[in-house]
C-alpha cells in the first residue's frame, strides 16, 4: 500500500508542477510566438517563474502550517522518532523542490518543451513506482532488510542521480538517470513506515498532525530555496540546483546508518511482540 500511496504522491507532484510550470512560461512569453516555443526571451521567461515559485511557497504552505498547529500535537517522542520525522519533512520538500525546476531545467538546457519532456517524466514515474514496489514487497518483505538499510541505500543512489543530473550534458544520458535514481521516493516510504513502527497505534493520529506541520514547513522553505538557487544559477550552470539534493541526502545518509545501529533490537522485539 505504502508505494502506490508514494507513486500516486509522486505522479501527481510531477504532473501539477509540469502544468503550472507549462502556464506560467505561456504566460511569461511572447503571446504571439507559437506555444512551447520561447526561444529568444526564454531566460527571461525562467527567471520570471522561478521568481514567483520562490516566494509562492510562503503563500500555498502558510494557511496548512497554521491549520495543523491549531489541530494540536504531542510532543513526547524520542529524539530517534523526531529524526525520522525530520527526514521524512526533508524528503517531501526536496521532491518538491526537485519537481519544481526539473522542467525549466531541461527546457533551458535540452530544449525539451511538453512533448518531450512529458515522455521522459512518464518514463521516470514507471522507475519511480517499480522502484518503491520493489523496495517495499522484495527488499523489507521478502528478504527482510532493515527498513533503515533500505533507507541508507535509497539515500545512496538519490545522491548519484543528483550528480548524474549536475554532468548530463546529452539528452539520452536523462534516461539512463532514473535506473540509477530506481529507489527515488523509497526514502520517504521507508521514514513513515520506521516511525509507525515507533509509535503506538494510539497516538499515530497526532503523528500524523506533526508530520503534517513539519512537512509542510519544510516544502514551504526548500520549493522556495529550490527556485531561487535556479533563478541565479540556470544562466551559468543549470544543473547546479541538483547539488541542494546532494547537501540535502547526505545528512539523511548518516541519519539511517545511526538509527540502524541504535535501534535495530527495537523494531525486531515489536514485530516479535505483534506476532
Amino acid at each position: 500500500m505504502e508505494c502506490f500511496v508514494t507513486a500516486l504522491y509522486s505522479v501527481s507532484l510531477s504532473m501539477s508542477a509540469f502544468f503550472q510550470n507549462n502556464l506560467l512560461l505561456r504566460k511569461a512569453c511572447n503571446s504571439s510566438v507559437p506555444f512551447g516555443e520561447c526561444t529568444e526571451g526564454e531566460a527571461h521567461a525562467q527567471h520570471v517563474v522561478s521568481t514567483i515559485y520562490s516566494w509562492k511557497a510562503a503563500i500555498q504552505y502558510t494557511i496548512p502550517v497554521v491549520i495543523i498547529i491549531l489541530a494540536g500535537s504531542s510532543k513526547n517522542y524520542s529524539i530517534t522518532l523526531a529524526a525520522l520525522l525530520m527526514c521524512q519533512a526533508v524528503l517531501v520538500g526536496r521532491i518538491g523542490g526537485e519537481y519544481a525546476v526539473s522542467y525549466l531545467f531541461m527546457r533551458f538546457k535540452f530544449k525539451w518543451y511538453e512533448v518531450e519532456y512529458s515522455y521522459f517524466a512518464a518514463y521516470k514515474m514507471l522507475t519511480i513506482f517499480f522502484g518503491t514496489l520493489f523496495s517495499v514487497t522484495v527488499l523489507s518483505h521478502r528478504l527482510k532488510i532493515n527498513d533503515a538499510i533500505i533507507g541508507y541505500i535509497a539515500c545512496t543512489f538519490d545522491i548519484l542521480a543528483a550528480v548524474c543530473y549536475v554532468f548530463a550534458n546529452e539528452p539520452w544520458q536523462l534516461y539512463i538517470i532514473p535506473l540509477i535514481d530506481f529507489f527515488h521516493g523509497t526514502a520517504l516510504t521507508i521514514s513513515t513506515s520506521l516511525t509507525s513502527k515507533i509509535v503506538e497505534n494510539e497516538k499515530l493520529g497526532r503523528l500524523n498532525s506533526v508530520q503534517g506541520l513539519m512537512s509542510t514547513f519544510m516544502s514551504f522553505i526548500l520549493v522556495s530555496l529550490y527556485s531561487a538557487t535556479y533563478n541565479l544559477t540556470f544562466e551559468y550552470l543549470p544543473g547546479a540546483v541538483f547539488l541542494l539534493n546532494i547537501i540535502l541526502t547526505f545528512p539523511l545518509l548518516i541519519i539511517f546508518m545511526i538509527i540502524y545501529c541504535k535501534c535495530k533490537h527495537m523494531w525486531t522485539a515489536k514485530e516479535i511482540t505483534q506476532s
